[in-house]
């Protein structure tokens, strides 16, 4: 099933299965068409708060949409009464891609498609559910690219969401001629605008982290870094791999959230801050509004900063372009304080 060592390991933990035999030919048997998925040992975090080690199948699926081929990464958990009960299925968004939640997929990541809602052995098993995953994410795509751009389309070079190194992806400005005249009338407004959404987007995350160092305090985020270190590194609500230098750097050199980018920020309020008001809709949803909470502008800021990574023409309405403008230009000013206001002015004149 893997390396010599890999394999040993996996066979103690099959061992501790209560269905080792059925549940080793299933995975064999789902490996042999999907390639590019491999058996790993993780310890797996129950929202109770127990843990136990779990096989998965960790990788990518191919699946077509509109013609091209695309590999989703996704992991399939494995629980240790596995077949008779059903696998536990994450979509896992790599560097520049993101969640798109829809009836199928949670803005967690967490597949709920039917058929493991009516999941029965011998009927259902890990290849019969591999490939109706590929068929319900060909219908509607899990994820999105802030580098799936076209060639035609140039980088913005000079203006980023944030000096973090997550917020570096790849954001596209309307394609340009040969000469660097825009190719339609009225597209150098269109960019402006754009630029300008940018810039707004750049002060949210300053905005932002105004408000993380009021719920983590320095003290405070060190010992919350430190006390859920294993979760935040390795937990199902773990954080990219690229971000763990900046929380834990080299040498035990106390972390900087002037380092952190929005997703990192994000992801620590929503997972670990205790004394927040949530979202009014929850995490991971759009606010309404009216819903004025810190939780509903943290939110705002994620999915404005979400939005601009998508924009490859900027070809929304003004009136659309203002309403978006104001809902986080309002959303910077409370998170912030006011600290931030003449900022905003600026931008805004």
């Amino acid at each position: 099933m893997a390396g010599s060592s890999e394999t040993n390991e996996t066979t103690q933990v099959l061992s501790q299965y209560k269905n080792a035999d059925i549940t080793k030919r299933d995975i064999m048997n789902a490996l042999s068409q999907y390639k590019d998925l491999r058996p790993e040992l993780e310890k797996y975090y129950f929202e109770d708060g127990t843990t136990k080690n779990l096989l998965n199948l960790n990788g990518t699926i191919p699946v077509k949409y509109e013609g091209d081929e695309y590999n989703i990464p996704i992991i399939v958990w494995l629980l240790d009464t596995h077949p008779y009960n059903s696998p536990m299925v994450y979509v896992k968004p790599t560097r520049n891609m993101y969640i798109k939640a829809n009836r199928n997929v949670h803005s967690d990541g967490n597949v709920d498609i039917p058929y493991l809602r009516v999941w029965r052995y011998p009927h259902s098993d890990l290849l019969g559910l591999i490939k109706v995953l590929v068929k319900v994410f060909g219908e509607e795509p899990p994820l999105y690219s802030s580098s799936s751009a076209s060639q035609q389309t140039h980088q913005v070079q000079s203006e980023h969401l944030s000096s973090a190194s997550e917020e570096r992806s790849n954001i596209v400005s309307p394609p340009v001629t040969a000469s660097g005249t825009t190719t339609t009338p009225g597209l150098e407004d269109n960019e402006k605008r754009l630029m300008r959404f940018l810039k707004l987007v750049r002060l949210s995350r300053h905005a932002l982290q105004i408000f993380f160092d009021d719920v983590f305090p320095g003290h405070e985020l060190q010992n919350m870094l430190a006390d859920k270190k294993y979760l935040i590194a390795h937990g199902e609500k773990r954080v990219e791999k690229d971000q763990i230098p900046v929380l834990y750097p080299e040498g035990g050199k106390p972390a900087n959230s002037c380092e952190f980018g929005i997703s990192t920020m994000y992801n620590l309020l929503r997972n670990y801050a205790e004394n927040i008001n949530p979202p009014s809709n929850g995490w991971g949803n759009k606010p309404n509004n009216g819903h004025k909470q810190n939780g509903d502008d943290v939110e705002r800021i994620r999915i404005h900063r979400n939005y601009l990574s998508q924009i490859i023409e900027f070809e929304h309405e003004m009136d659309d372009f203002n309403l978006k403008w104001e809902d986080l230009k309002q959303a910077i000013i409370r998170l912030s304080k006011g600290t931030l206001r003449g900022e905003v002015a600026a931008l805004s004149a």
